[in-house]
Formats: structure tokens, C-alpha cells, sequence
């Protein structure tokens, strides 16, 4: 079990430890439109799962456009970004 730092206090994190080529488990998260969409799991095509905090901060927004730029470079490559955002942020956030 690794350990992190939060406030200078030591936290232990759950789980496994996540490596390059590893499969993501499918879970089931509302997409802008409050559908509900699958993300991880088998498919037919490369999943490159962004998570940030939340899109109304400018790091978060930025890194969000930025890896969308990127893997626009990669064929067969679907981007799936999630947030703690309400799903109508997300909304307004591919709209802007």
C-alpha cells in the first residue's frame, strides 16, 4: 500500500497500484447530457480516462484542452474526461 502527504500528513492510499497497460475497470458515470455512459472496461479502441477536479479551474481546463489536442494525434484513440463537476458544467465547458 503506497502513502502520500496531505498537509504534511501521511495518508494511506487503497487499491492497487494502476501501471502503463493496465485495464481500467468499466464503471458507469452521467455523461453532460445525464445519460449514463460506460468508461473503461474492453473496447474497441484506445481509452486515454483524463480526471480532473473541475473544468471552472484554468489548470484543469487547460490540461483538459491540451490532451484533447494530443490524442486527436492518435488513431483510433477515444479521450473520456471526468470531473467532479455537475454535468451541466461540463455542458458549458464544451461549449465555450
Amino acid at each position: 500500500m503506497a502513502s502520500v502527504l496531505f498537509k504534511g500528513n501521511p495518508v494511506n492510499l487503497e487499491g492497487s497500484d494502476v501501471n502503463v497497460g493496465d485495464k481500467a475497470p468499466c464503471i458507469t458515470l452521467p455523461n453532460k447530457g445525464l445519460a449514463d455512459v460506460n468508461v473503461g472496461g474492453e473496447s474497441e479502441c484506445v481509452q486515454i480516462i483524463v480526471a480532473v477536479p473541475s473544468l471552472d479551474t484554468p489548470v484543469c481546463a487547460s490540461e483538459t484542452r491540451k490532451f484533447n489536442v494530443e490524442a486527436a494525434k492518435i488513431t483510433d484513440a477515444k479521450v473520456l474526461i471526468v470531473s467532479m463537476d455537475l454535468p451541466f458544467a461540463a455542458g458549458r465547458f464544451c461549449t465555450t
